[in-house]
């Protein structure tokens, strides 16, 4: 039986998908994408990242990679005392 959770590697995913692969919220997901790189006026960046996930803009469409998720995950791996792995 095949996990809804997950998608084929090659399958472009909406954010609804990459969200719930990533088990975060759409909304938080979408911060992540609209927040960062740009300025902010005052205030924490509650759900700003350094380094967003990478996605695929088709038009006005944007679509995740399961792959370019996969990758990303891995980059942000951390090990005791904060070093990246």
């Amino acid at each position: 039986m095949a996990n809804e959770n997950q998608a084929p590697p090659s399958e472009l995913m909406t954010d609804a998908d990459a969200a719930r692969y990533l088990d975060v919220a759409v909304a938080t997901l979408r911060s992540w994408r609209l927040r960062n790189g740009r300025a902010q006026k005052s205030g924490p960046r509650r759900s700003a990242i350094k380094n967003p996930p990478p996605f695929v803009k088709i038009g006005r469409l944007v679509r995740y990679r399961r792959a370019d998720l996969d990758q990303w995950i891995e980059s942000n791996v951390h090990r005791a005392g904060g070093a990246a792995a």
